[in-house]
């Protein structure tokens, strides 16, 4: 697999991650109900432990995508050191 292709791989799955953790961060900040095909996911969202430090973990999640996000758009080393670390 070629460096162009997997760069596009990892930012492809980070965009997905930044999706679902935006709306679930989205979701913890309006109040709103979450959709959710296995039930459930207002307990996890709403249990204690959902946050870490008094910070979300959608919201940790929502930083940590886009971090490995912007990673995967440089072509340098320390860029792929820094992608795999956050990954």
């Amino acid at each position: 697999m070629s460096d162009r292709a997997l760069r596009f791989c990892v930012g492809a799955l980070a965009a997905a991650g930044l999706l679902v953790t935006g709306y679930l961060t989205y979701a913890r900040y309006a109040d709103a109900s979450i959709t959710c095909t296995t039930g459930g996911c207002e307990t996890v969202q709403e249990s204690s432990y959902a946050t870490v430090a008094g910070v979300p973990v959608a919201v940790l999640g929502l930083l940590g995508y886009a971090a490995v996000l912007a990673t995967a758009f440089l072509v340098s080393d320390a860029a792929r050191s820094a992608g795999a670390a956050l990954a």
